[in-house]
């Protein structure tokens, strides 16, 4: 299963950064198909043939889902330029950190080169519409939007952005230019309201406003107001951005703390699971879903589904099965910061942190929850900042002890916000909670200050190639998998000179 899931990533890669059209990669599966059918019949090349099956496949998915429109038809409704007005229908996505959304292009409809769509209202006409699909990035500031629901929208369109040059934005300027077709399905509208109920139960008063009430919220919810940008600043300096995200980390805080009361109230371990399926259920629903939390939310159900039918599955092959989900419903996700960092870093919590763990043991060192805590640390952070660097430009030296010392402020606000949320109905439980979350999270936002002013945070470079990841990667590698110690003061070495090349060029 994990060869498929990286055979599946490797296929995304290639259709979102390929300017091949998706046919192109059917034709290539047709002609392929042949061989795939007879080498599927030997056993000792049916893997490979999988492979590539799975490669052909992503990468015809990939292209297509990443390609909003052909060039002709680009010329077609902007002219020449990659930037013009534009009318589309849009199926609208999820919200981005920047308040920009993903959105499905449907369709797209013929402007009249003498009435520019600023100046007219929206047409009804629907003989002018052409299909297309792919994926546009929606701006509609102060525009309340529902995911799920159809839109005709007019705007301007811009193409050829991004780092793969095929990123297309279209920016909405007013409520006049935007018609709503389609409403979202009942699920989708029943969902969003008891988000928006839970975030206004959580950001009530006496919980103070401002940064208290940004901190909170974004922990808590994933909720990102218009004080993320500074808010977040602090935090992917010193390298502890992932504290904010809610991802796995998170709910494996409060699955921790479920299966930790079902013990001591005696219960099974069935129903501890059942408790742990319920956390994650509750979460989903209530929490803002990006790619880190839908990671965790779906391995968590899988796990659990397979687990009662009695059916045991490795770490990576659910890992590996929750990929595959998510490139199929959003290839382009496998250029995300937000998917490379959190399937990297729990392949490596999988993979390498128990072969580090049993090195170090087999030399002797006696292990703690402390040193554990550290190692595990410590893996995440060699792994995740070479990606990180390549897409900010800026990696911190601070990481691994902020996160140490910032992580138990982050569990408490968490626990006590979702105390709040489930105790609103109680007064004074809900007021006690708040007031108890307006000194941790003061705290919390005064000490990430302090160490965004220390030596080593927020050091820019020049944004290293994949090929500079690759390097500071493998170099990680060798320092957790060693087995001989000059084989990993070789491999620390390489690392800090790769550092020192990528901060002076």
């Amino acid at each position: 299963m994990e060869w498929a899931a990286a055979a599946w990533t490797a296929g995304s890669i290639v259709g979102c950064g390929s300017d091949l059209p998706w046919w192109f990669w059917l034709v290539l599966m047709l002609a392929a198909s042949p061989w795939l059918v007879v080498a599927s019949m030997r056993r000792s090349v049916m893997m490979m043939a999988l492979l590539v099956a799975c490669l052909l496949l992503s990468a015809g998915r990939a292209a297509r889902a990443t390609q909003v429109v052909s060039s002709t038809d680009i010329r077609c409704w902007m002219g020449a330029s990659q930037s013009g007005p534009a009318r589309l229908r849009l199926q609208v996505g999820s919200r981005r950190g920047d308040g920009r959304r993903w959105c499905v292009v449907l369709a797209w409809n013929e402007l009249d080169e003498f009435n520019p769509v600023f100046d007219t209202e929206i047409q009804t006409s629907t003989n002018r519409w052409h299909t297309a699909s792919g994926q546009v990035l929606l701006k509609a500031d102060g525009i309340a939007l529902t995911t799920g629901s159809t839109i005709d929208a007019s705007g301007r369109c811009r193409t050829g952005l991004g780092r793969d040059d095929r990123l297309a934005t279209f920016e909405v300027f007013g409520t006049t230019h935007i018609q709503h077709v389609d409403s979202p399905p009942l699920w989708r509208r029943w969902i969003d309201g008891i988000r928006r109920r839970v975030c206004d139960v959580l950001s009530a008063p006496p919980l103070h406003r401002g940064h208290t009430r940004s901190v909170v919220s974004t922990i808590v919810l994933g909720h990102r107001d218009g004080l993320w940008n500074e808010v977040s600043r602090p935090f992917r300096t010193t390298g502890t951005a992932h504290l904010l995200a809610v991802s796995g980390l998170h709910l494996a805080v409060l699955c921790g703390i479920a299966l930790t009361a079902s013990r001591w109230c005696g219960t099974s371990i069935r129903r501890g699971s059942i408790m742990v399926v319920l956390v994650t259920a509750i979460m989903l629903v209530v929490a803002q879903v990006r790619t880190p939390l839908a990671r965790a939310g779906l391995m968590v159900l899988v796990a659990a589904g397979f687990s009662s039918l009695r059916w045991r599955m490795s770490a990576g092959s659910v890992l590996a099965l929750a990929a595959i989900a998510i490139e199929i419903e959003n290839p382009r996700a496998v250029v995300d910061i937000g998917f490379q960092l959190s399937f990297t870093v729990v392949a490596a919590l999988i993979y390498l942190f128990p072969a580090w763990s049993r090195r170090v043991a087999v030399v002797g060192i006696q292990r703690s929850a402390f040193v554990e805590s550290t190692r595990a640390t410590t893996t995440a952070w060699l792994v995740a900042t070479p990606i990180a660097a390549h897409h900010f430009g800026m990696y911190s030296l601070l990481g691994i002890p902020a996160t140490l010392l910032l992580f138990p402020m982050v569990a408490g606000i968490l626990v006590i916000g979702y105390l709040r949320i489930l105790l609103s109905a109680w007064i004074f439980a809900s007021d006690g909670s708040a007031h108890v979350l307006n000194v941790v999270a003061s705290v919390l936002w005064g000490s990430v200050l302090i160490l965004d002013r220390m030596p080593g945070s927020g050091i820019n470079i020049t944004s290293p190639s994949w090929a500079w990841v690759l390097a500071a990667e493998m170099a990680g590698f060798g320092i957790m998998l060693g087995n001989r110690r000059t084989t990993r003061l070789l491999s620390g070495l390489g690392l800090v000179v790769l550092w020192l090349v990528a901060s002076t060029t």
